[in-house]
Protein backbone atom coordinates (compact mmCIF):
# COMPACT_ATOMS: atom_id res chain seq x y z
CA UNK A 1 0.00 0.00 0.00
CA UNK A 2 1.53 3.71 -0.33
CA UNK A 3 2.14 6.28 2.01
CA UNK A 4 0.30 9.57 1.42
CA UNK A 5 2.67 12.36 2.48
CA UNK A 6 1.42 15.79 3.46
CA UNK A 7 3.30 19.24 4.54
CA UNK A 8 1.13 20.91 6.67
CA UNK A 9 -1.27 24.01 5.01
CA UNK A 10 -0.04 27.80 4.81
CA UNK A 11 0.75 28.98 8.17
CA UNK A 12 1.32 32.88 9.23
CA UNK A 13 4.72 32.11 9.39
CA UNK A 14 4.92 31.06 5.83
CA UNK A 15 2.74 34.16 4.72
CA UNK A 16 5.38 36.53 6.42
CA UNK A 17 8.27 34.11 5.39
CA UNK A 18 9.72 33.30 9.21
CA UNK A 19 11.52 30.30 10.04
CA UNK A 20 9.60 28.20 11.51
CA UNK A 21 11.44 25.23 12.75
CA UNK A 22 10.60 23.87 16.45
CA UNK A 23 8.29 26.81 16.96
CA UNK A 24 4.63 26.76 15.75
CA UNK A 25 2.45 28.90 13.75
CA UNK A 26 -1.39 29.17 13.25
CA UNK A 27 -2.76 28.11 9.83
CA UNK A 28 -4.22 30.68 7.47
CA UNK A 29 -7.26 30.59 5.54
CA UNK A 30 -6.00 29.07 2.94
CA UNK A 31 -3.71 27.11 4.38
CA UNK A 32 -7.17 25.38 5.85
CA UNK A 33 -7.99 25.23 2.14
CA UNK A 34 -5.33 23.49 1.30
CA UNK A 35 -5.69 20.34 3.99
CA UNK A 36 -9.34 20.32 3.04
CA UNK A 37 -8.93 19.95 -0.52
CA UNK A 38 -5.94 17.41 0.17
CA UNK A 39 -7.78 15.39 2.09
CA UNK A 40 -11.14 15.45 -0.61
CA UNK A 41 -8.83 14.34 -3.24
CA UNK A 42 -7.17 11.76 -1.21
CA UNK A 43 -10.14 10.94 -0.67
CA UNK A 44 -11.06 10.32 -4.26
CA UNK A 45 -7.91 7.91 -4.73
CA UNK A 46 -9.12 6.04 -1.86
CA UNK A 47 -12.16 5.15 -3.03
CA UNK A 48 -11.21 3.83 -6.53
CA UNK A 49 -8.50 1.20 -4.36
CA UNK A 50 -10.74 -1.62 -3.44
CA UNK A 51 -8.04 -3.34 -1.63
CA UNK A 52 -7.49 -0.81 1.25
CA UNK A 53 -8.57 -2.07 4.33
CA UNK A 54 -7.75 0.85 6.88
CA UNK A 55 -6.58 4.17 7.03
CA UNK A 56 -3.67 5.37 9.17
CA UNK A 57 -2.74 9.34 10.22
CA UNK A 58 0.48 9.54 11.86
CA UNK A 59 1.88 13.37 12.11
CA UNK A 60 4.64 15.48 13.36
CA UNK A 61 3.64 16.74 17.07
CA UNK A 62 3.49 20.07 16.18
CA UNK A 63 0.04 22.50 15.97
CA UNK A 64 0.26 23.67 12.27
CA UNK A 65 1.15 19.10 11.62
CA UNK A 66 -2.04 18.43 13.76
CA UNK A 67 -4.61 20.83 12.71
CA UNK A 68 -3.90 19.80 9.31
CA UNK A 69 -4.12 16.25 10.17
CA UNK A 70 -7.52 17.23 11.52
CA UNK A 71 -8.43 18.82 8.45
CA UNK A 72 -8.02 16.00 6.02
CA UNK A 73 -9.32 13.43 8.67
CA UNK A 74 -12.48 15.27 8.69
CA UNK A 75 -12.36 15.54 4.85
CA UNK A 76 -11.80 11.64 4.42
CA UNK A 77 -15.24 10.99 6.04
CA UNK A 78 -14.32 7.41 7.27
CA UNK A 79 -12.74 5.90 10.19
CA UNK A 80 -8.96 6.39 10.14
CA UNK A 81 -8.98 5.71 14.47
CA UNK A 82 -6.65 8.64 16.63
CA UNK A 83 -4.44 10.34 14.79
CA UNK A 84 -1.02 9.38 16.41
CA UNK A 85 1.65 11.73 16.40
CA UNK A 86 5.81 11.14 15.99
CA UNK A 87 8.34 13.15 17.05
CA UNK A 88 10.73 12.39 14.38
CA UNK A 89 8.59 14.08 12.02
CA UNK A 90 9.03 17.34 13.48
CA UNK A 91 10.28 20.13 11.35
CA UNK A 92 14.41 20.75 11.43
CA UNK A 93 15.54 23.03 14.38
CA UNK A 94 16.57 26.46 12.75
CA UNK A 95 18.16 27.08 16.47
CA UNK A 96 17.92 30.97 17.10
CA UNK A 97 16.72 32.02 13.90
CA UNK A 98 13.65 30.69 14.93
CA UNK A 99 10.51 33.29 14.57
CA UNK A 100 12.83 35.91 12.62
CA UNK A 101 11.95 36.65 8.68
CA UNK A 102 14.38 35.73 6.15
CA UNK A 103 15.39 39.19 5.20
CA UNK A 104 16.22 39.45 9.06
CA UNK A 105 18.56 37.07 9.33
CA UNK A 106 20.73 37.66 6.18
CA UNK A 107 21.04 40.98 7.54
CA UNK A 108 21.70 39.95 11.59
CA UNK A 109 23.75 37.00 10.90
CA UNK A 110 25.29 37.53 7.42
CA UNK A 111 28.32 34.75 8.64
CA UNK A 112 26.00 32.28 9.70
CA UNK A 113 23.99 32.55 6.70
CA UNK A 114 26.68 32.00 4.51
CA UNK A 115 28.00 28.92 6.49
CA UNK A 116 24.75 27.40 6.15
CA UNK A 117 24.53 28.22 3.10
CA UNK A 118 27.60 26.64 1.72
CA UNK A 119 27.16 23.87 3.99
CA UNK A 120 23.17 22.70 5.10
CA UNK A 121 24.31 19.07 5.42
CA UNK A 122 26.33 19.71 8.19
CA UNK A 123 25.93 23.36 9.65
CA UNK A 124 23.93 23.53 13.02
CA UNK A 125 22.40 26.64 13.68
CA UNK A 126 22.95 28.00 17.20
CA UNK A 127 20.07 27.55 19.70
CA UNK A 128 19.37 24.22 18.97
CA UNK A 129 19.28 24.25 15.45
CA UNK A 130 20.19 20.79 12.89
CA UNK A 131 22.00 19.93 10.11
CA UNK A 132 20.49 18.07 7.11
CA UNK A 133 21.76 14.89 8.05
CA UNK A 134 20.54 15.40 11.46
CA UNK A 135 17.08 15.43 9.85
CA UNK A 136 17.91 13.34 7.34
CA UNK A 137 19.12 10.38 10.21
CA UNK A 138 15.98 10.57 12.61
CA UNK A 139 13.95 10.38 9.49
CA UNK A 140 15.46 7.30 8.38
CA UNK A 141 15.36 5.73 11.60
CA UNK A 142 11.42 5.95 11.68
CA UNK A 143 11.18 4.97 8.40
CA UNK A 144 13.31 1.91 9.28
CA UNK A 145 11.36 1.10 11.71
CA UNK A 146 7.52 1.63 9.67
CA UNK A 147 8.78 0.91 5.92
CA UNK A 148 7.92 -2.74 6.80
CA UNK A 149 4.36 -1.91 7.68
CA UNK A 150 3.21 0.89 5.64
CA UNK A 151 4.92 -0.63 2.29
CA UNK A 152 3.39 -4.36 2.15
CA UNK A 153 0.10 -4.51 3.95
CA UNK A 154 -3.35 -3.20 3.12
CA UNK A 155 -3.30 0.01 5.47
CA UNK A 156 -3.19 3.46 3.79
CA UNK A 157 -0.59 5.46 5.87
CA UNK A 158 -0.85 9.37 5.27
CA UNK A 159 1.67 11.06 6.88
CA UNK A 160 1.39 14.64 7.55
CA UNK A 161 4.92 16.61 8.38
CA UNK A 162 6.53 20.01 6.94
CA UNK A 163 8.89 21.10 4.29
CA UNK A 164 11.93 19.68 5.21
CA UNK A 165 10.95 17.07 6.78
CA UNK A 166 9.01 15.29 3.43
CA UNK A 167 11.86 16.08 1.70
CA UNK A 168 14.24 14.50 3.76
CA UNK A 169 11.53 11.47 3.76
CA UNK A 170 11.32 11.22 -0.34
CA UNK A 171 15.30 11.53 -0.82
CA UNK A 172 15.34 8.92 1.81
CA UNK A 173 12.99 6.99 -0.45
CA UNK A 174 14.20 7.21 -3.75
CA UNK A 175 17.62 7.13 -2.00
CA UNK A 176 18.66 10.50 -3.48
CA UNK A 177 22.07 11.91 -2.57
CA UNK A 178 21.96 15.07 -0.56
CA UNK A 179 22.45 17.59 -3.58
CA UNK A 180 19.26 15.65 -4.91
CA UNK A 181 17.45 15.69 -1.96
CA UNK A 182 17.83 19.67 -1.62
CA UNK A 183 16.29 20.67 -4.66
CA UNK A 184 13.31 18.63 -4.28
CA UNK A 185 10.11 21.34 -3.71
CA UNK A 186 7.82 21.21 -0.84
CA UNK A 187 4.32 22.37 -2.17
CA UNK A 188 0.94 22.79 0.45
CA UNK A 189 -1.09 22.64 -2.02
CA UNK A 190 -0.37 19.25 -3.12
CA UNK A 191 0.79 16.19 -1.67
CA UNK A 192 2.70 12.63 -2.65
CA UNK A 193 2.08 9.16 -3.43
CA UNK A 194 5.09 6.69 -2.22
CA UNK A 195 4.74 3.40 -3.74
CA UNK A 196 6.96 0.49 -5.35
CA UNK A 197 9.96 2.75 -5.17
CA UNK A 198 8.48 5.76 -6.97
CA UNK A 199 7.30 9.08 -5.41
CA UNK A 200 3.83 10.29 -7.80
CA UNK A 201 2.84 14.20 -7.35
CA UNK A 202 -1.23 14.60 -6.56
CA UNK A 203 -2.57 18.41 -7.17
CA UNK A 204 -6.43 18.68 -6.84
CA UNK A 205 -6.69 21.95 -8.41
CA UNK A 206 -5.10 19.94 -11.52
CA UNK A 207 -7.26 16.78 -10.97
CA UNK A 208 -9.63 15.60 -13.41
Amino acid sequence: MPLFLFRHGETAHNVADKFQGHSDSNLTQLGQKQARENGRFLSRLIQQNRKIESIKIVSSPLGRTVATAHLIQQALATDTGEIQTDPRLIEMGYGHWEGLPRDDVRRQFPQQWADRSAHPDTYEIAGGGESYQILLARVSDWMVETRHIWDVRQTVWVVISHGGTGRAIRGRYLELDMGEMLTLDRPQDSFFELADGQVHRHTPDTAA
